[in-house]
């Protein structure tokens, strides 16, 4: 039978068992092949209390939901794969008025959702390009949202200033840096405007940032020559004091589709191949290893994202309200799925997405897929992006997620044993 799902649960083969994986209790149950009784292991999982329902997203096992404010389209650096793109480009800045009306909106959803926490990130373009918007949406925060814990992320390029420092550090920001590890990656993938490098400055950022007591995610955007060089990359940022590192492969979406010729998305097998190594090699440096592939390997659930799952909310330089950082303007082909209409917060948490990972896997290659519930789809823009059609997972998520999936289980059942 190989791989399997057995009451919702996944089962890997391994040797002369099977490993029965329990997302709602953490457990693994090991039976021998020859002894699998279909009504004996049920009454099992019963009494051990391994068996559960997966929840609609992945948000809904937190306290929280998220806001996400992009602040503008606006740039310091123009790296190659940028979701943004060049075409028709006009600077815009949010307005004052639209933070207003995003944490009211977040307001609404937490209570909607009884969630007592916010998580408000910041998001571009580069945000830190404006630090007094982003201090006038904590200041605003303080009153707007006095009755939840609230709490501050970024996503930056690192290319910013000392005093952009200080704020993060002063607030105690949760701060992912995308950038791309080895300076040679780095200076090809990730330039300044004259497409100078960018290395030296987002090296001393991370080394600062450290030093102020933030633990900064580094978020790499894997190409395919990146690929042989992952434990070299771990090495790097080891030395600069990074404990945490984001893989995730490149989407030609942006101005990634306009620089084909020097961006090439890795193998979808390799990548995981070289991605179960590096998982290896970075646990010897005590360096954790994060990835949209296995990132729900504990928390099941029918849909992939938050941004659907209606625990995401976020805001753009135009205004426009959407579920989706991908989704940012109303032509974009699923803005139907994710933009707010005129604020309607009730109407759209009403509204079914329509991707359902049980009403699509039916008859398909997923149906009694061991993953479904953690692959739950993909990620409806990367899917467009990669095969036009929102409801069509890529390989690029499939198949990492299978092969990093059965590595969780099976280590997790080697430290038992």
């Amino acid at each position: 039978m190989k791989d399997f799902l057995f009451e919702g649960l996944p089962v890997i083969e391994s040797d002369d068992k099977y490993l029965i994986f329990s997302y709602y209790s953490g457990k693994i149950l090991a039976v021998d092949k020859q002894k699998f009784d279909k009504k004996t292991i049920v009454d099992v999982l019963q009494s051990k209390k391994m068996i559960g329902i997966p929840k609609s997203c992945p948000g809904d096992y937190s306290n929280y939901v998220e806001l996400v404010i992009s602040l503008t389209n606006d740039c310091n650096l123009r790296c190659k794969y940028c979701f943004v793109g060049e075409k028709n480009f006009h600077k815009k800045i949010i307005s004052k008025e639209n933070i207003d009306k995003a944490l009211i909106a977040v307001r609404e959803l937490a209570i909607k959702k009884h969630k007592n926490e916010i998580f408000i990130t910041f998001f571009g373009g580069e945000p830190t390009l404006y630090p007094e918007l982003i201090k006038y949406s904590i200041k605003k925060a303080k009153s707007t949202l006095k009755d939840f814990n609230v709490s501050y992320g970024i996503t930056s390029n690192g290319v910013f200033n000392n005093k952009i420092k200080e704020l993060l550090i002063e607030n105690k920001f949760t701060v992912t840096i995308s950038m791309d590890g080895l300076p040679k990656f780095q200076d090809k993938q990730r330039v300044n405007p004259n497409n100078k490098s960018t290395s030296n400055i987002v090296k001393e950022t991370i080394k600062d940032l450290e030093r102020g007591g933030i633990n900064v995610i580094i978020r790499l955007t894997i190409t395919e020559p990146m690929i042989y060089e992952f434990k070299e990359t771990i090495d790097y940022l080891h030395n600069l004091g990074v404990k945490i590192i984001h893989f995730e492969p490149i989407t030609i979406g942006g101005r990634a589709k306009d620089n084909k010729d020097i961006l090439e998305k890795p193998d979808s097998e390799e990548y995981a191949q070289k991605l179960v190594e590096a998982i290896d090699y970075a646990k010897g440096k005590n360096i954790s290893i994060i990835s949209s592939a296995v990132m729900n390997a504990l928390s099941p659930s029918y849909m992939f994202c938050d941004g659907i799952g209606k625990n995401k909310l976020a805001v753009t330089y135009d205004g426009v309200f959407s579920s989706c950082l991908g989704v940012q303007n109303k032509s974009h082909p699923l803005a139907q799925k994710f933009i707010i209409d005129n604020m309607d917060i009730d109407n759209w948490m009403n509204a079914k997405f329509d991707t359902y990972i049980d009403d699509r896997a039916k008859n398909t290659k997923c149906e009694n897929c061991f993953a479904k519930y953690i692959c739950a789809g993909g990620c409806p823009s990367r899917n467009y992006n990669a095969t036009n059609n929102f409801s069509e997972t890529d390989d690029m998520q499939c198949i990492p997620t299978k092969i990093l999936f059965r590595k969780y289980i099976t280590d997790l059942y080697e430290k038992t044993v």
